[in-house]
């Protein structure tokens, strides 16, 4: 998941430097208009450009900010004591598949009478 956020936090800076680019020419563009340097339609569009912008960088910061409490709240606990084993990929079957850190994982029981005895867990990205 972190570097799931790590790419969140890299489009909030790039959307907030679009939102900053596009304030400015909005503000370039309503003093041109009042010096007949150009038509007021241009100022609208920018104007309209910066608030989509701003919105974006809204909706980018609230997305980040969901995202970092899955991760706090994220939490896996197995309702017995033991050892996992390695990573098993989704490519052929006991081999870890390359270039992919996420997959399956077993995890056996180290408690004698433990009916239960192997807990599957998968791990995705």
């Amino acid at each position: 998941m972190r570097d799931g956020t790590v790419l969140l936090e890299r489009a909030l800076a790039r959307d907030l430097a679009t939102s900053r680019d596009a304030r400015a020419e909005a503000v370039r563009y309503t003093a041109r208009v009042k010096t007949d340097y150009a038509a007021q339609e241009e100022a609208d569009q920018y104007i309209a450009h910066a608030g989509s912008s701003a919105a974006v960088t809204k909706a980018d910061s609230a997305v980040l900010e969901h995202a970092q409490i899955d991760l706090q709240w994220t939490t896996i606990a197995a309702p017995i004591s033991g050892r996992t084993g390695p990573p098993v990929g989704t490519g052929h079957p006991g081999r870890r598949s390359m270039g992919t850190s996420a997959g399956a994982t077993t995890a056996t029981g180290a408690e004698p009478g433990n009916a239960a005895g192997v807990i599957s867990l998968t791990f995705t990205a």
